[in-house]
C-alpha cells in the first residue's frame, strides 16, 4: 500500500508519503522459502519534504525513515536528511548544494551492518 501527497501554497511547496507493506507468507526466492525469516518482506516507510522559493534561490528541507520487520531479533532501520539549496546562475546554468545525513541499524549489533554518514553533495547543472 502506497499513498503521497503534494501541496503547493504560495512559494511553498510541500510534500509527504507512506508505504506499507505486508509480509507475503511462505515463498521461495533463489531456492530459499521467505516465510517467517529474517528475509521478512514486511516494512513502513514515510517521508516528507519542504521547499520555499525566495527570490531567486530555493531552499529546501527533506527527512526519510524506513523500517523492515524482521523476524529475527529485531528491525531493520535506515533515516535520512537533507538540507539543500539550488540557484540560476545564468541563462540555462543552474548551481546547487545539499548537506546529508543518513543512518542505518542493522537488527544485529555487528558494526558493519549498522552506518551513519554525512555527505556535502555541490553541482553545477548546464542545460543547452
Amino acid at each position: 500500500n502506497r499513498a503521497g501527497i503534494n501541496v503547493t501554497l504560495g512559494a511553498t511547496k510541500i510534500g509527504a508519503s507512506m508505504a506499507k507493506q505486508d509480509n507475503v507468507g511462505q515463498r521461495t526466492v533463489a531456492g530459499n522459502n521467505k516465510g517467517s525469516t529474517t528475509d521478512s518482506d514486511q516494512g513502513d516507510a514515510f517521508d516528507i519534504g519542504v521547499s520555499h522559493k525566495i527570490g531567486a534561490y530555493t531552499v529546501g528541507l527533506a527527512y526519510f525513515n524506513s523500517k523492515s520487520d524482521l523476524a529475527a531479533a529485531g528491525d531493520d532501520e535506515e533515516t535520512s536528511m537533507s538540507l539543500g539549496a539550488s540557484t540560476a546562475i545564468g541563462p540555462g546554468v543552474t548551481g546547487s548544494v545539499g548537506l546529508y545525513q543518513v543512518d542505518h541499524t542493522d537488527a544485529t549489533s555487528t558494526a558493519t551492518n549498522n552506518n551513519d554518514g554525512w555527505a556535502l553533495i555541490g553541482q553545477v547543472k548546464v542545460a543547452f
